[in-house]
């Protein structure tokens, strides 16, 4: 979870991203760190006035979102052209 904060601050915060398109395909675990990190990113993301998509998400992981609530917070996509859709409503 660290290197992915690291990561999201450097694309948002010093380079200046809006939207970013997260592919968590090869995740099959996430813990309370994994989702906080996932969490801030999305506020930075909305801070700057763009979206955090998280997409290709593992079932195990979709259910701990879902449980947690965040699943009406985060974006979710299925597959690219859901992203295109998702970003397409943020602007």
């Amino acid at each position: 979870s660290d290197k992915l904060k690291g990561t999201l601050f450097s694309l948002i915060q010093t380079q200046g991203n809006k939207n970013i398109v997260l592919d968590i395909g090869n995740c099959s675990f996430c813990d309370a760190s994994g989702l906080g990190v996932i969490v801030l990113g999305n506020r930075l993301c909305e801070k700057g006035m763009g979206k955090l998509v998280l997409t290709g998400i593992h079932s195990d992981v979709e259910k701990l979102i879902k449980i947690c609530r965040l699943d009406s917070v985060l974006s979710i996509a299925k597959n690219m052209d859901e992203v295109d859709e998702l970003l397409l409503l943020k602007v």
